[in-house]
């Protein structure tokens, strides 16, 4: 009953996270009302900032909403592409080590031609 209910609440929690993100974005919807509104300079340029910001900031309230366990989703998967995009990352570091030690070999064979003449 306990974990219906604990899955319950991570759903609603979700939800409630979803709805912030997607606020926040339509922030930046009233971003050009502001700027052609008769606030002084000062004042817009707070707002507009503010607007802007908004984005970030509704995804840090939405992770601290959900808690711990989303907080150890995200790190769980987050940690398994990173892997997977080092595993990549060093496939195109040897590739490019190998590039670079033929070209110095090629160098060494065109200073050694040179050489020969």
């Amino acid at each position: 009953m306990s974990g219906t209910r604990a899955a319950a609440t991570f759903r609603r929690r979700l939800a409630i996270g979803a709805v912030l993100i997607a606020g926040g974005y339509t922030a930046w919807l009233i971003i050009p009302f502001v700027a052609t509104s008769d606030l002084s300079p000062g004042v817009k340029t707070a707002v507009t900032a503010f607007l802007g910001a908004t984005p970030l900031l509704t995804k840090l309230i939405a992770i601290g909403l959900l808690g711990r366990p989303t907080v150890d989703y995200l790190k769980r998967h987050l940690s398994n592409g990173s892997t997977e995009v080092g595993g990549a990352a060093d496939q195109l570091e040897l590739q490019h080590a190998e590039m670079h030690e033929d070209s110095e070999q090629a160098h060494v064979a065109t200073l050694a031609w040179r050489a020969a003449q």
